[in-house]
Parts: structure tokens; C-alpha cells; sequence
């Protein structure tokens, strides 16, 4: 399985990163949102699961969800991590595909199960 991993922080990126490669995944990276569509873009859409930081400079996580969707560049399923807890937020993410939304600080293995409970519902 293919995951696309967008975040600035490069110790949260190489946590993150390093669970899901330890769980067989095959892990892209980018640390911001253009980094992030050239990578969608440069693996013609083809990821399971896209995970994005929501506080980053050039695109906040819902920016760029917004513009995989509005490009129609994948249909993977979207994931969340950030420190912002607004429900307005995470309204505006649902009906972006967004399908967690996870509040940092994080727990990588955590952040691994639950992608793969998405990935597996989406089967």
C-alpha cells in the first residue's frame, strides 16, 4: 500500500514515515502542500491514503484536500493531523473526504492503525 505523507515538522514527518514503512507500507513525502501535489501528481494519483499536517506555509491540510478533489488527482482517502480542534473545521474536512481528523501530539502506531481501519473500509 501507497501513502502519501505531507508535514513540515521533519521530526513528526520521519515518525510518522518510519511506522508506516515498518508496516510494509511504501511511504512518499512532502513538507508542504505544492511539494505534496507535485508528488499526487508525479505518481499519477496512485496512494491509498493521503495524511497532511492542517498548520503549514503555501496550503493548510484542507487547502490542499481541496485541491486533490478539485483536480480530480485521487480519490484516497484523506487524513488530518493537526493541533486545530475546530468542528467548523472538521466539517469543512468531511466534505472533503476527509475521513480523521488526528490531534497532535501524535502516537505514530496509532496514526498506522487507523489508516489501515480506512483503507480497509474502503476495500
Amino acid at each position: 500500500m501507497k501513502v502519501l505523507i505531507i508535514e513540515d515538522d521533519e521530526v513528526t514527518l520521519k515518525a510518522v514515515k518510519d511506522a508506516f514503512e515498518e508496516s510494509g507500507f511504501m511511504v512518499f513525502t512532502a513538507k508542504d502542500g505544492i511539494e505534496g501535489i507535485v508528488e499526487l501528481k508525479g505518481k499519477n494519483g496512485e496512494v491509498d491514503l493521503i495524511i497532511s499536517d492542517y498548520n503549514m506555509p503555501l496550503f493548510n491540510g484542507l487547502q490542499i484536500a481541496t485541491k486533490i478533489r478539485n483536480e480530480d488527482l485521487t480519490s484516497a482517502p484523506f487524513i488530518i493531523m493537526t493541533t486545530q480542534v475546530s468542528s467548523d473545521l472538521k466539517k469543512e474536512g468531511k466534505k472533503l473526504g476527509v475521513k480523521a481528523w488526528i490531534v497532535k501530539p501524535i502516537e505514530p502506531n496509532i496514526v498506522v492503525k487507523m489508516a489501515m481501519d480506512i483503507i480497509n473500509k474502503q476495500g
